[in-house]
C-alpha cells in the first residue's frame, strides 16, 4: 500500500491538472470573496442586498463557500482514475498488484488529501481577506480544527463519488459531465423538503452551519436548516459508502 500511495502521489504531483484546478478554485473563491466580503465592506451601497459580515461570520461563510466547490474533488478524482483505466496503464498496474481495492484506496487517499489541501488553502485565502476588510473577532484554533475535519469528510465523500462514476463509465468526458450534472441537481434537490434530509449538499452545509441561508442557495447551498451535526455526518458518510461501492463495482465488473 505504501508503494501505491507513493506512486499515486508522484503521478498527481507531476500532472498539470491539479495545479490548473487549484488556479480555477482560487479564481472562483477570489471573485466570491470580492462580491460577498470586499465590496460590501468598502462600498455597501454598490450592492445593497448583500449584508455586511463581522470577521468571524465572514470566515465561516468562506468555509461554506470552499466546501461548496464540489466540482474540484469530483473532476480531480475522475481525471486521476480516468488517466489510468482508459489507458494500458491500468492493465499494467493490476498486473503488478492484482488487488484492485488497494488501488482504489490509494487513489481515494491521495485525491482526498489533495482536494482537502486545496479547500483549506481556499479557506485560508478567504480568511485573510475577511481579516483585512471586516471588523470584529476572528475564529480560534478550535474552530479551524473543526473546519479541517469537516472539510476532510466532505472531500473524501465527493472524491469517492468521482471515483465511482469513472470506474463505472470508463469514459472521462461522460463521467465528468455526469458528476457535474449530479452536483448541480443535487444542490437544487437540497432545497426540496422531501429530499433535504438525505442531501449531500444539505448535509455539507449543515456541518458548517447555515450562515447566509437567505442567499447561499445561489452558491450551491440548500435548505437543510433542521439537520443536526450528527445527522449531517451520517448522511455524508452514507454518500461516501455509496461512492466507494460504485467504484468497487465498476472495477470488478468492467475489468477483464
Amino acid at each position: 500500500m505504501i508503494g501505491l500511495l507513493k506512486a499515486d502521489f508522484l503521478k498527481l504531483r507531476k500532472r498539470w491538472l491539479y495545479w490548473v484546478l487549484l488556479a480555477v478554485l482560487a479564481t472562483l473563491m477570489g471573485l466570491a470573496a470580492v462580491f460577498l466580503i470586499v465590496i460590501p465592506s468598502v462600498n455597501p451601497d454598490l450592492i445593497p442586498d448583500i449584508p455586511t459580515f463581522e470577521t468571524g461570520d465572514a470566515m465561516l461563510l468562506g468555509a461554506q463557500q470552499a466546501v461548496g466547490q464540489t466540482w474540484f474533488p469530483l473532476i480531480l478524482a475522475v481525471v486521476f482514475l480516468g488517466g489510468e483505466v482508459t489507458t494500458p496503464i491500468w492493465a499494467t498496474a493490476v498486473t503488478q498488484e492484482a488487488r484492485r481495492w488497494m488501488h482504489l484506496v490509494s487513489k481515494l487517499v491521495i485525491c482526498s488529501v489533495a482536494a482537502w489541501a486545496g479547500t483549506m488553502a481556499a479557506m485560508g485565502g478567504w480568511a485573510l481577506l475577511a481579516a483585512l476588510f471586516t471588523e470584529g473577532e476572528g475564529i480560534g484554533a478550535g474552530t479551524w480544527f473543526e473546519f479541517a475535519w469537516k472539510a476532510a469528510l466532505t472531500q473524501v465523500t465527493w472524491t469517492a463519488l468521482g471515483l465511482g462514476a469513472m470506474a463505472l463509465m470508463r469514459n472521462m468526458g461522460i463521467a465528468i459531465g455526469t458528476v457535474l450534472a449530479f452536483s448541480f441537481f443535487e444542490g437544487i434537490g437540497s432545497l426540496w423538503d422531501v429530499y433535504a434530509n438525505v442531501s449531500l449538499t444539505g448535509a455539507s452545509t449543515a456541518l458548517f452551519g447555515n450562515l447566509g441561508a437567505e442567499f447561499a442557495g445561489g452558491f450551491g447551498f440548500g435548505g437543510a436548516d433542521a439537520m443536526s451535526i450528527t445527522q449531517a455526518v451520517i448522511v455524508v458518510m452514507g454518500w461516501a459508502v455509496l461512492g466507494l461501492g460504485l467504484a468497487i463495482t465498476g472495477l470488478a465488473v468492467k475489468d477483464p
